[in-house]
């Protein structure tokens, strides 16, 4: 099947891509206003963008309620330049789903999804207590794609617990990472298996 997206809805467009891109990873953000407000969203929209210096690339879209006009993480992101992208991992999935509702701005997520948070070591806005992995961030850049924003977000601090890593290395099975997939499915990485590249002159004729 061919399908020309020029000739689609934003929302069919939409579902295409979120069932072609799959699975994808879970910026769990935490950010903080001006004013000290806390908040705590997931994105899914979410990946790496440079390995050095390491930068996290975020596209946060509009919300639902469009006379809000910008969702509550992108406007503290630019009030503060400064956030936290909590890894989620399967034991903290429903917290985080109770977090991805479309609170008032005066509600705090943390009290809301009844998670205990942390004071990070280099930025203003906390971490998620029991997040394995946290990495403390400063926005390098915010730039409009489309209809979306894209937050480019220079890691400064990694926060990861003793249990997942080891010589260095986060240890896969220990982090036990949720993804996302279409719609409100999602999947986990316990089904895992190996491949290493192979030798390229083994397939030369």
């Amino acid at each position: 099947m061919i399908i020309d997206p020029g000739k689609l809805s934003e929302e069919a467009i939409y579902k295409l891509l979120v069932g072609c891109v799959m699975p994808r990873p879970i910026a769990w953000i935490s950010t903080q206003s001006n004013k000290g407000k806390f908040n705590l969203a997931p994105f899914s929209f979410f990946n790496v963008a440079s390995r050095f210096p390491p930068t996290l690339a975020i596209s946060i879209s509009y919300p639902t309620d469009e006379t809000k006009g910008k969702k509550d993480t992108l406007k503290n992101i630019e009030e503060t330049r400064e956030l936290v992208v909590n890894v989620v991992s399967e034991e903290l999935v429903n917290n985080m789903n109770i977090s991805a509702s479309e609170f008032p701005e005066d509600v705090n997520e943390f009290i809301a999804a009844e998670l205990d948070f942390e004071e990070s070591e280099k930025v203003s806005p906390p971490r998620v207590s029991k997040a394995k992995i946290s990495m403390e961030c400063i926005c390098k850049e915010i730039k409009s794609i489309g209809v979306d924003t894209l937050v480019l977000a220079e890691v400064i601090n990694f926060n990861i617990s003793n249990q997942v890593i080891q010589n260095g290395k986060v240890q896969i099975e220990d982090a036990n990472v949720v993804g996302r997939m279409a719609g409100p499915v999602y999947c986990t990485t316990k089904d895992i298996f190996t491949m290493n590249i192979p030798d390229p002159t083994s397939y030369m004729k």
